[in-house]
């Protein structure tokens, strides 16, 4: 019986050297503080992934960016 199956190596071999990044800085994404965020009962909807990267003042003014991610998900929608 073992002649006729055929077993899989077990390690991988890669045709070409895995990516790395080499020629610039990838940037630290690590967070102050993290929590999910349901704006309605959270029975109902999926909880939102909120990161904090730095204290913020109540009275103070930020220059920010604010990106609106329109996947496929959310284009389907009828």
């Amino acid at each position: 019986m073992d002649d006729i199956i055929i077993h899989k190596p077990l390690g991988k071999k890669h045709y070409y050297e895995p990516l790395s990044l080499k020629l610039s800085d990838y940037p630290d994404f690590s967070s102050e503080k993290k929590y999910e965020y349901s704006a309605f009962d959270p029975e109902d909807m999926y909880p939102v992934e909120v990161d904090i990267y730095e204290k913020l003042g109540p009275s103070n003014k930020y220059e920010v960016y604010m990106g609106i991610d329109i996947g496929s998900t959310s284009t389907k929608a009828y």
